[in-house]
């Protein structure tokens, strides 16, 4: 199986890329300098954990924000959860159903 990666996001100051990569069975949250140097996980994803998606940078550099379609959530560069706000299934759900031509 080959790597996939999506929903890249740059840096306010172009320095760095944030994204997901599937490297195995589970996306992980990553970031890697502009240059190619300092590839790092930030989220690592697990077998029994929700997709994290959309991950963009906060404008100060030192968090990043994402979604799993029931939940918006404030991430440390270390990974760990900030905050978190509960957006719901059906919320989620009613958004994509929007999107869906007749």
């Amino acid at each position: 199986m080959g790597l996939a990666s999506h929903y890249p996001s740059w840096t306010i100051d172009g320095k760095q890329i944030l994204f997901t990569t599937r490297p195995h069975e589970v996306w992980d949250l990553v970031a890697i300098n502009a240059d190619g140097t300092n590839f790092h996980v930030l989220k690592p994803g697990a077998q029994n954990e929700v997709t994290r998606y959309s991950p963009i940078w906060a404008r100060d550099g030192l968090s990043v924000f994402c979604e799993d379609m029931a939940n918006v959530y404030q991430l440390g560069l270390d990974g760990a959860v900030r905050a978190q706000w509960n957006i719901g299934k059906d919320r989620a759900e009613r958004r994509h159903e929007r999107r869906r031509p007749d």
